[in-house]
């Protein structure tokens, strides 16, 4: 079993810090910026975004609760992303990290900014509805799409964890991201 360090690794603090600025700016600039796109563009940005929190959460779950064994044997066969998925699986504080608080907190602030603006965008077909009135609904809608979708996704991850940590391995694999254990 692989002994547990029990000190704060501050330079990924760090970097954490640093990677989610640089993307919540760039998602909220680009979103913003998407404002003027219409009703039906705009909402299939944000369900995009909210799949893709669900998503990552998911194997944010999924690497927590994998066993590192089964891929070691699919290692010795050289099965493709075997390797990456091991290198996920022993770096797993840092794997659930960046899915589940980098991409699947920022995917969501950023989902909950746009279900402001869609509603802002609504108004102008609703007139005779408060636009407070429609931030509160659409915004509830969305809040409720994305932890609900998360709390199916944290199930499949921890139930198809193996399935999962096999699959994210071979699209790194095929994707180039090779990962040595």
């Amino acid at each position: 079993m692989k002994k547990r360090k029990n000190r704060v690794d501050y330079k990924w603090a760090a970097w954490v810090l640093i990677l989610t600025f640089v993307i919540s700016i760039s998602l909220s600039g680009i979103f913003t910026s998407l404002s003027t796109l219409g009703i039906v563009l705009s909402l299939c940005l944000l369900f995009t975004f909210i799949a893709l929190g669900i998503l990552f959460d998911m194997l944010g779950t999924a690497v927590t609760s994998c066993p590192e064994a089964p891929f070691h044997s699919m290692a010795t066969r050289r099965v493709k992303g075997a390797k990456e998925s091991i290198w996920l699986i022993r770096n797993n504080e840092k794997t659930a990290n960046f899915c589940n608080d980098i991409i699947g907190d920022i995917t969501s602030i950023v989902s909950g900014t746009t279900a402001v603006m869609i509603a802002g965008n609504l108004s102008e077909f609703f007139p005779f509805i408060s636009i407070t009135a429609l931030q509160i609904v659409v915004t509830g809608i969305v809040a409720g799409l994305t932890v609900g979708g998360k709390s199916i996704g944290k199930n499949i991850g921890i139930n198809k964890d193996k399935e999962i940590m096999t699959f994210v391995g071979r699209v790194m694999h095929i994707a180039g991201i090779k990962k040595e254990i």
